[in-house]
């Protein structure tokens, strides 16, 4: 794919794939490459794979507001946002790329937090939902088996490329956090609420996906009480 003429960079992270192009190309004939240049019994996965052009003559933006985006897409685990460079003296300005937690990311930690609310609603074992909110908000280790080592992982160590002073998303999770701990509207929270001391709900303030990434907290969990964390949002 590299040596494909007018592909500018390309790169492949197990069955995650990304092409940039100089757009030149017919997006049929390019597409149906990719997939004959594919290992037999693979197939690209329709669904899943998206093609986005952007003007290749780039548009400095003046004026006091965020300029516009021109690009928006996700990799591994991260969202690119790509802006129009501010206006200056400079004659070949370069587009701005910003790199934030994925939106998928965001949202599938949301239904966590939210299902260790509903745990939490039927057992009351508030140690337990500390526990869980520990889990998310800061970093642990794991045990690669496939290569016989720990890895590490957590809010920070995967998605370690963010800029904590400018990611939206921690902040996100950060007002969910507290919408969770002060909130008591909508079905969930309100059982929460009513199930809840104000003494307990203060305690989750304690919790920050901000603090935990810039202070790269850090856990120790057995595999046995892992286990036990991950249990409530297995398949979430």
């Amino acid at each position: 794919m590299r040596e494909t003429p007018g592909v500018f960079f390309y790169s492949r992270y197990v069955d995650d794939i990304i092409i940039i192009t100089s757009g030149n190309e017919t997006e049929s004939k390019f597409m149906k490459s990719i997939s004959e240049s594919l290992p037999t019994g693979l197939h690209l996965n329709e669904q899943k794979t998206k093609t986005q052009t952007i003007l290749k003559k780039v548009q400095p933006f003046k004026g006091t507001q965020s300029p516009p985006s021109v690009l928006e897409f996700e990799f591994l685990g991260y969202q690119f946002t790509v802006f129009e460079p501010p206006k200056s003296d400079d004659r070949k300005p370069f587009r701005v790329v910003h790199l934030d937690i994925a939106n998928s990311k965001v949202k599938k930690i949301k239904t966590r937090m939210t299902r260790i609310l509903i745990s939490y609603c039927n057992n009351r074992n508030f140690d337990l939902l500390e526990t869980r909110l520990k889990f998310l908000t800061s970093n642990f280790s794991v045990l690669d088996a496939d290569r016989e080592r720990k890895r590490l992982a957590g809010i920070f160590y995967n998605y370690h490329r963010v800029d904590p002073n400018s990611s939206k998303s921690l902040n996100e999770l950060d007002s969910y956090l507290k919408k969770i701990a002060l909130s008591g509207h909508g079905t969930v929270f309100d059982d929460f609420f009513c199930k809840t001391t104000v003494a307990q709900r203060r305690r989750l303030l304690r919790f920050s996906f901000n603090r935990g990434f810039r202070e790269k907290t850090f856990m120790h969990f057995s595999r046995e009480k892992l286990k036990l964390v991950q249990e409530c949002w297995m398949y979430a």
